[in-house]
């Protein structure tokens, strides 16, 4: 799937994914990953559109998928920090 119009990550959660927890809750990681969160249910709904998922999130969780590198996600983007 393309998230923020240019990111491209995997439709389904990989089977061996490095993050996937024990159990899930809450506050796990896959709360914030896109596969999960961006995929549409029967009735063609979702927590985020792929074209609304935060660009800088996106960008970590490509690298993620492509190298196995932990994406870093801030609360917060730099502009908002900065502005």
């Amino acid at each position: 799937m393309l998230i923020a119009g240019k990111y491209d990550v995997p439709d389904e959660c990989p089977e061996k994914c490095a993050l996937r927890p024990d159990t899930f809750y809450q506050g796990c990681i896959c709360t914030r990953c896109p596969v999960l969160i961006c995929k549409k249910d029967e009735d063609g709904l979702c927590l985020v559109g792929e074209e609304d998922f935060r660009e800088d999130w996106a960008e970590e969780w490509e690298r993620f998928f492509r190298d196995g590198t932990i994406p870093e996600l801030p609360l917060q983007t730099k502009e908002k920090k900065d502005g």
